[in-house]
């Protein structure tokens, strides 16, 4: 599957929407209603009621790990940017588009 918005962190038709506005609040965490398996590398996840699945490779896959517990944009920033080494800003930037395009799927939630 071709890499979507996300910058390499998952792939799949993204519903269509733009940007996402965070509440600094807002704690994400896997929503209850999505299904993960992990292969070699990969992540798939989709929800209960949704059948089109999301690839996660790369730092998406570290981000997905990092969603078992809630935690704010922030605080998924600053882990992975000592996780990967990237520049926090890069870092920053690829995890904002992501949590929103996850948030959008309905595999992740937020709540304030």
């Amino acid at each position: 599957m071709p890499p979507d918005s996300l910058g390499g962190m998952a792939s799949g038709p993204a519903p269509t929407g733009t940007g996402f506005d965070f509440d600094p609040e807002c704690r994400f965490v896997r929503a209850r209603e999505s299904l993960s398996r992990q292969l070699a590398g990969v992540v798939l996840v989709r929800t209960v009621a949704d059948p089109e699945v999301v690839e996660l490779w790369g730092t998406g896959v570290l981000l997905w790990a990092a969603l078992v517990e809630p935690a704010t944009a922030e605080e998924l920033v600053a882990d992975l940017t000592a996780v990967v080494g990237a520049p926090p800003d890069v870092v920053a930037r690829d995890v904002r588009n992501a949590l929103g395009d996850l948030v959008r799927r309905g595999v992740v939630t937020c709540s304030g």
